[in-house]
C-alpha cells in the first residue's frame, strides 16, 4: 500500500514514518479527519489572523493534497504558487491601451483624409469602444492567468 506523510505549515511532520493507506481517496479521508481534529483543538488561534495549512505528500515527496484554514481575509488571496495579477489594475491599463490604439486610429484617419462627417460622435465612439475592449481583454487575460495559477 502507498505511504502518505502529513506536514503542518511545511515544517512539522505528524508521523515521520508516514501512514499506509489503500489509495489517494483513503489519504484524503484520513487527512480530512486529521485536519478537522487539529483545527478543533486550535480553533481560537485563527481569529487572530493566523493561517494554517497541512500538506499531504506521497513517499516520493510529491504533494498530493493540501488543507488550508485561516481568517477570511487571508484566505481570499488564492495565488500561492506565483504572484497574482491585479485584475482591476490590468483592466485600467487595458482601457488606457485601448484609448491609445483609438488615438492612433484617429491619427491614421486624419493623415489619410478619411475624416467622417459626424466627427465628435465618431471620435467618442472609437475612444469608448477602445477603452471597453482594452479593459475587457486585459481583465480576461489576468483572470485566466490567476485561475490557471490556482488549479493544479
Amino acid at each position: 500500500m502507498p505511504r502518505y506523510f502529513h506536514a503542518i505549515d511545511s515544517r512539522e511532520f505528524i508521523a515521520n514514518e508516514g501512514t499506509e493507506l489503500p489509495s489517494l481517496r483513503g489519504a484524503r479521508v484520513e487527512s480530512t479527519h486529521l485536519a478537522g481534529s487539529i483545527l478543533r483543538d486550535k480553533g481560537d488561534e485563527f481569529r487572530n489572523g493566523e493561517q494554517w495549512h497541512m500538506d499531504v505528500t506521497d513517499a516520493s515527496g510529491l504533494s498530493v493534497l493540501k488543507h488550508e484554514a485561516g481568517s477570511p481575509s487571508l484566505m481570499r488571496k488564492r495565488c500561492t504558487s506565483a504572484p497574482c495579477w491585479d485584475t482591476a489594475g490590468n483592466a485600467r491599463l487595458g482601457a488606457l491601451v485601448g484609448i491609445a490604439v483609438a488615438a492612433l486610429n484617429m491619427i491614421y484617419h486624419a493623415l489619410s483624409d478619411q475624416i467622417p462627417e459626424n466627427l465628435y460622435a465618431h471620435v467618442i465612439g472609437e475612444y469608448v469602444t477602445g477603452a471597453l475592449a482594452g479593459a475587457a481583454v486585459f481583465a480576461a487575460v489576468s483572470a485566466i492567468y490567476n485561475w490557471r495559477k490556482r488549479t493544479p
